[in-house]
């Protein structure tokens, strides 16, 4: 998903503009410093696998949106508590999002040590 979609999606999920409706600027830019942050947050976590300027993995976009949000609710009157449960980082009981991310970068986990042979 390219970061100008990501940032739509997340003003769309936040209610600040509607289907076929341009965001304005000042919110794209706002939401786009938002990514940013939250992109430091997961890289310090491992939870990110692509540089900040690059676009995100289809199969992370969705997990993204949902923490972008979280991480700008406040800055468009949005309660919080609305999307912490799907967006939140960090917390004790992770996020959906949160959960989803660490599933997607679990997949190469191997459960069964490699078995050595010597010669």
């Amino acid at each position: 998903m390219t970061l100008v979609t990501l940032y739509r999606r997340v003003l769309e999920k936040l209610g600040v503009v509607a289907a076929g409706e341009s965001a304005a600027p000042e919110d794209t830019q706002l939401i786009a410093a938002k990514y940013v942050s939250v992109w430091n947050q997961l890289k310090t976590h491992g939870l990110v696998s692509w540089a900040v300027a690059e676009p995100v993995p289809d199969e992370a976009a969705e997990s993204i949106v949902k923490m972008v949000a979280y991480a700008s609710c406040n800055e468009f009157d949005e309660d919080p508590q609305d999307y912490a449960a799907e967006g939140l980082i960090g917390a004790p009981q992770p996020s959906v999002a949160e959960r989803e991310l660490r599933q997607l970068h679990t997949r190469a986990y191997v459960s069964v040590p490699a078995h050595i042979e010597y010669f």
